[in-house]
């Protein structure tokens, strides 16, 4: 419970959109890292429910790709325990309708399975943006992209791919890569 002090201040600036980027200890989280050669090993998605649902205090949540698959839970509950750190990064500009499209989006895709093989090859080369299978990053740049946020990119619905409009390939970031984008401001560590 120690880390939700750096949280709390910053918690009602949350907004659908804005990411989460984690370092986590363990063994996965330093392996990752090797292979990417970034200092973070997970991303996730802001949700803010409660920006939109009558509650008497707006939700923050996390969508975010673990084992099994793609799940929705509360940032404070995620923080508690949490043993790494924690970065906060706004998603500068767009229009609510923009955020309200990732919403949508990244919320029907609670449990869509977990992209293990998509993982193991983005940490030594690169893959497709692609949704039947997610892993963390992935399923972020894929929301960027649904709410318009990479004006050259689309999101084709049937073939579940990140089209670029120019004929170039699309490849899924790797977490740590998003500040090439310039889509958010400077982080703030929660935890």
């Amino acid at each position: 419970m120690a880390s939700l002090p750096l949280y709390y201040p910053v918690r009602d600036r949350i907004q659908t959109g804005d990411m989460l980027e984690w370092r986590s200890g363990g063994i996965i989280g330093p392996v990752i890292r090797l292979f990417t050669g970034k200092d973070r090993n997970h991303t996730s998605m802001c949700v803010a429910l409660g920006d939109h649902v009558q509650f008497l205090k707006p939700h923050k949540y996390i969508m975010e790709a673990n084992f099994p698959g793609l799940e929705l839970e509360l940032i404070s509950r995620r923080l508690e325990d949490y043993g790494g750190q924690v970065w906060w990064s706004h998603l500068k500009g767009g229009t609510p309708e923009m955020r309200d499209r990732m919403e949508k989006w990244a919320l029907l895709q609670v449990g869509v399975k977990y992209d293990f093989g998509g993982l193991l090859w983005n940490a030594v080369a690169r893959v497709s943006a692609n949704a039947r299978r997610l892993f963390c990053s992935e399923a972020y740049y894929i929301a960027l992209v649904v709410g318009g946020f990479i004006p050259h990119l689309h999101y084709d619905e049937k073939s579940k791919r990140v089209i670029d409009e120019r004929g170039y390939g699309v490849h899924a970031p790797r977490p740590g890569e998003f500040e090439w984008y310039e889509l958010h401001d400077p982080p703030v560590r929660i935890c």
